[in-house]
């Protein structure tokens, strides 16, 4: 099926982080970011991290004069002390003939860099290189003592071909110093933007030329403790073909994303033969990256099938046997998946962002994307040679295969919530797999809906080159284990006795409540022996949150043949009532099953009755065809619904028996429930219900759940198998409900569903069993 990426699924390679300006041919590219040193593998940001800064700006076209940069230490920080550094793109160090060991120091007048009571400040100049008919000179300045925004006396020059160079046509220039974050769990701190400025031309004067200054921009981080993402999750909130990004018959996505949901600053460039496809600060949507559609995945380096020679040719990432390998790249004309495949910009940037409408509060989701570096051979080295170029140097360790090579720029992301950073992936180095990052968002108390961003915190040039697929949104589910299994079978008169294993990854979910449906499924009520709000009772066994909760039992009867139940669980008492925001099983529901027809016991059941005699509960029971070595277990229930045993009777082959309970549970007052569980080689089936009544009633009833709003739940207690006519009647007289319900002995339960279409007042539940009424007062609401 062909799928198209809909508009409100942004993938915006955007420059809202990375400002570009143009003027007479030059282009500056800005942009600020950080990346955490403490957690090089990703993660969220805790007391104690150690954080490094970083301030990128790259320089074609032309030159730029007196160039610095200023900044303030984040509150919430501390600065750590002689930490401003040079570094390239890929993040290496580099010295200045002011510095040659690269080591800024924190005092003015000795280098270009200045530090002092949380504000800092960076002349910039490129390194000298040669070529091209011409010498890009160094000519900074040390950094004085004041610290201000005005330009230094002398020059301080960005050649657009000094180093390091991409190429020999752009600089690129990161600053970068680093703090330690001691703002506590669950507080937020604020990265200030900063700002370089600098001139088009070399005029000292601010009144003949002033400065151009290019703020950057601010970042807000979240402080929290590390949540491992869900083991099992639901729906994905992501619009746009679930964040997959769909599939299709064309390499490319045809068609292309609408205007206006690519913001200028990156540009939509797809795959094609020859060679071409997503340069620096481009990107497109495909099955293969591959520019002329190769499904050779072990072409040898460099080959004009690959994408400049050495990027890697393969397919997306949904739905994948082997979800570390992902896909294979989709043949010419053939339906594959697509993916986001990204080319960086110089600046730092936005991949993706949309508002997710629709979610549930006081719910954790698991924001997560599947991401692979997609080239190995991208470096380009500070005197702007590329890593196929004689000469060229890299400063990374060696790559697979072995030899003198490296990925270049790494990707590194952050995964941001309502323009809050909560999590950052670590770089993404390249190993030729499919990694999954991510992290756990709860919602607040009555939060429906977010922004979510994932920002690139690395510049282009040189690497940085990657695709994402299976962006998720998604809900973390708990799991309902519903014993016993789906369907079982009961005799008429056995016990039925149901329960749930709940598990859940967060302890979030507390509230539950069990339903029932009488209708096949189609719908679903509050369960009459349980129809509240209840509350789990959690104890964690690594690495879950575990509880059993159990339903009342109750005993089987043809009544009861086909009802389904199953239990619903939410992490408040409103989202339990949202079929969006409450968890329950589908498929995995118990389904009571009675024969009305199978024999109570093996043996023919001839009479069983219950008599008080002096005080004491006295049994008889007459069978025929005993088997050898019949048990009679007797069985006593001050409720009619759980049973215990009370005493043993083994057979004799005798057709009569008798057994009198003495015990202080038979003499209390009230009502008590005998039947006899029969236990022979063959199994065991149970007798009928009887009952000791010694509350002098022969009908009890009482309203379980009152006030009612989408069921009313009445239970009834009768000494004997009858029927009951049921009415619902307002203040008025008039019958809103009426129905008949045949009863059993012992409790009974009589349900009037579909309440909620009642007005909100107060009726009268009346019950005529015989010449018998039974009634009392009931509130809807």
């Amino acid at each position: 099926m062909n799928k198209f990426l809909r508009t409100t699924l942004l993938v915006l390679f955007y420059t809202l982080h990375a400002g570009c300006i143009l003027l007479h041919a030059q282009s500056v590219q800005t942009g600020k970011s950080y990346i955490s040193i403490t957690r090089p593998t990703g993660g969220t940001i805790q007391p104690g991290d150690e954080l490094e800064i970083r301030a990128v700006i790259a320089v074609s076209g032309n030159s730029v004069y007196f160039a610095r940069y200023n900044d303030t230490i984040p509150t919430g920080t501390t600065y750590i002390a002689n930490s401003i550094r040079f570094t390239t793109n890929e993040g290496m160090n580099y010295g200045t003939p002011l510095q040659p060991t690269g080591l800024l120091t924190d005092a003015g007048g000795d280098d270009e860099a200045r530090y002092n009571a949380g504000v800092l400040r960076v002349n910039l100049g490129s390194l000298t290189r040669s070529g091209g008919g011409q010498t890009a000179a160094y000519n900074a300045v040390a950094a004085p003592n004041a610290i201000d925004v005005l330009p230094a006396a002398s020059g301080c020059r960005i050649y657009q071909t000094g180093r390091p160079s991409f190429y020999g046509g752009t600089c690129i220039i990161m600053i970068t110093y680093r703090v330690t974050v001691n703002a506590a769990i669950g507080n937020t701190f604020t990265i200030p933007g900063g700002a370089f400025r600098y001139k088009t031309a070399n005029t000292a004067s601010e009144v003949t030329l002033p400065s151009i200054a290019r703020y950057l921009n601010r970042m807000t981080v979240m402080v929290s403790d590390a949540l491992p993402v869900c083991d099992a999750v639901g729906a994905n909130s992501i619009t746009g073909n679930g964040g997959n990004f769909g599939s299709g018959t064309t390499q490319n996505l045809n068609p292309a994303p609408a205007a206006g949901t690519v913001v200028p600053g990156y540009q939509w460039r797809a795959f094609s033969a020859p060679s071409n496809g997503p340069n620096d600060s481009m990107f497109t949507v495909a099955n293969n990256t591959s520019p002329t559609a190769s499904t050779n995945t072990n072409l040898v380096y460099p080959n004009s099938n690959r994408l400049f020679n050495v990027w890697d040719i393969i397919g997306d990432h949904t739905n994948a046997a082997n979800p570390f390998l992902g896909n294979a790249p989709t043949t010419a004309g053939q339906t594959g998946g697509y993916m986001a495949v990204v080319n960086a910009a110089y600046g730092i940037n936005n991949a993706v962002q949309q508002t997710v409408s629709g979610l549930c509060p006081d719910t954790y989701y698991e924001f997560s994307a599947w991401f692979r570096n997609i080239c190995r051979r991208c470096s380009c080295d500070t005197s702007g040679k590329g890593s196929g170029t004689s000469g060229f140097k890299s400063y990374l360790l060696p790559t697979v295969p072995s030899t003198n090579d490296s990925a270049g720029v790494l990707p590194n992301l952050t995964f941001q919530v309502d323009g809050v950073d909560y999590y950052t992936t670590g770089n993404l180095d390249y190993n030729g797999q499919w990694t999954k990052k991510g992290f756990l968002f709860k919602t607040g108390s009555s939060q429906t809906s977010v922004n979510i961003v994932i920002r690139n915190n690395a510049p282009g040039g040189g690497g940085n080159d990657w695709v994402m697929d299976d962006v998720a949104f998604a809900t973390c589910l708990p799991g309902l284990n519903m014993r016993p299994s789906n369907n079982p079978m009961y005799c008429q008169n056995g016990q039925v006795d149901m329960s749930v294993v709940v598990q859940s990854f967060y302890n979030n979910y507390q509230y539950y409540r069990w339903e029932r449906s009488n209708d096949n499924g189609s719908s679903w009520h509050n369960a009459p022996l349980s129809p509240t709000t209840l509350s789990f009772n959690y104890t964690y066994n690594s690495p879950y949150y575990v509880d059993t909760v159990e339903y009342p039992s109750f005993i089987a009867n043809p009544a009861n043949n086909g009802h389904r139940y199953r239990i619903r669980v939410a992490t408040s008492t409103s989202n339990l009532s949202n079929n969006s925001c409450a968890s329950y099983n589908t498929t995995d529901v118990i389904t009571v099953g009675v024969h009305s027809t199978c024999d109570v016991l093996p043996a023919t059941f001839i009479f069983f009755n219950t008599n008080i005699v002096q005080g004491n509960g006295l049994l008889n029971w007459k069978i025929s065809d005993e088997a050898l070595n019949t048990i009679y277990s007797i069985e006593r229930s001050a409720d009619g619904r759980r049973f215990f045993e009370a005493g043993r009777v083994s057979g004799n082959n005798s057709a009569f028996y008798k057994w009198t309970d003495s015990s202080t549970a038979a003499n209390s007052s009230g009502r008590i429930y005998y039947r006899i569980k029969m236990i022979t080689a063959a199994g065991s089936k149970y007798s009928s219900v009887q009952l000791v009544n010694r509350t002098g009633k022969e009908l009890e009833l009482k309203i379980r759940s009152n006030p009612f709003y989408h069921q009313l739940v009445a239970e009834v207690t009768s000494n004997n198998r009858q029927k009951a006519e049921v009415q619902l009647i307002d203040m008025e007289g008039r019958v809103h409900r009426k129905l008949t319900q045949q009863l059993f002995t012992g409790v009974n339960y009589i349900m009037i569903d579909d309440a909620y279409k009642l007005q909100n007042a107060v009726y009268l539940l009346r019950i005529t069993v015989g010449n018998t009424i039974l009634q009392e007062k009931v509130i809807h609401w």
